[in-house]
């Protein structure tokens, strides 16, 4: 797929490339078929992560890629080695879920206006971070690399 400008054209991608409805996609996703229709259709542009998070599960698609279009579409998934090379983005549901709530939280503590590419930029690198550690990266860390985003 070429790269898509908008959340909106990727999502309406899976649906079309799965051969779904609208409702049917929500279904596989779980998530409620008027939210799925407001993010096709472009009202939403700025989903909730756990809407995200439910939508890439679905179609078992990189978030990351789902958030920005950039990077592979499809998960990497891990080689049984000491961990991913640093710069792959791999799909880990729970620390990926972990990781775009504690980035939200502290740009809602810190008041960052940060458009939303900036922001999947610093869910990514955080992610990224994060599984090269084999743990999620502690507050304080956090509120070092926003300082220096924001």
């Amino acid at each position: 797929m070429e790269k898509s400008e908008t959340l909106a054209e990727r999502v309406q991608f899976l649906i079309n490339s799965n051969n779904l409805s609208v409702t049917a996609a929500a279904q596989k996703c779980g998530v409620p078929q008027p939210r799925l229709n407001d993010i096709v259709s472009g009202k939403t542009k700025n989903p909730h992560s756990g809407t995200i998070d439910k939508i890439a599960r679905g179609f078992e698609v990189r978030a990351g890629w789902l958030l920005t279009g950039e990077g592979e579409m499809y998960e990497n998934l891990p080689d049984g080695g000491d961990g991913p090379e640093p710069g792959t983005l791999i799909y880990y549901g729970d620390l990926l879920v972990k990781t775009v709530i504690a980035v939200e939280n502290l740009i809602r503590e810190q008041k960052a206006d940060l458009p939303p590419e900036d922001r999947a930029k610093l869910i990514e690198i955080i992610y990224e971070m994060s599984l090269y550690r084999k743990h999620l990266m502690d507050n304080k860390e956090i509120r070092k690399i926003l300082k220096l985003v924001g």
